[in-house]
């Protein structure tokens, strides 16, 4: 199977395959953070490595995607990406993934929407349609869907006032 640049990105993001060659104690998947840069064009790839790679290890009786270190950068450039482009399918698609999934891409939300003093950390704020998804979540019937949502919503919230309007 022939890979293109990007989907060897999102791979080598999955599997935290690039490291910093430097001495410093901080650790940083350098892979995903050049994917975090990505434009409209990753969507579509990610899409594809979640599918394909990721959601079978999310089965019942699988691993749970202990080996994808680098999956909360997957996902969180999957949703920055979205929200940096206008497109709408993030939501539509993080909605369909199994539920443990879900739960990974909502722990992403604050990480990569983290409101720092000068702006939001990776450019962009969550925007209205993620924190009305959260709140959605955040009703669900399922309990486990519901406390990871609240409390990221929680999170959210303690980091901009702004966002408790949804």
């Amino acid at each position: 199977m022939i890979r293109t640049e990007l989907e060897q990105l999102v791979l080598d993001t999955l599997y935290d395959r690039r490291k910093p060659k430097t001495d410093s104690c901080l650790v940083v998947n350098e892979a995903g953070i050049e994917l975090l840069a990505g434009t409209s064009e990753a969507l579509p790839i990610i899409e594809r490595v979640i599918h394909d790679v990721v959601i079978p290890e999310f089965a019942p009786g699988a691993t749970g995607g202990d080996r994808f270190l680098g999956l909360n950068y997957v996902l969180g450039a999957y949703w920055v990406i979205s929200r940096k482009v206008g497109s709408d399918r993030a939501i539509p698609f993080v909605r369909d993934l199994p539920e443990s999934l879900i739960v990974q891409a909502v722990w992403a939300i604050p990480i990569f929407f983290r409101k720092m003093a000068e702006g939001y950390n990776f450019g962009c704020s969550p925007g209205k349609p993620l924190m009305e998804f959260l709140n959605e979540l955040n009703s669900a019937a399922d309990p486990t869907l519901r406390g990871e949502a609240g409390i990221v919503l929680q999170q959210m919230r303690s980091q901009n006032p702004a966002n408790s309007e949804g």
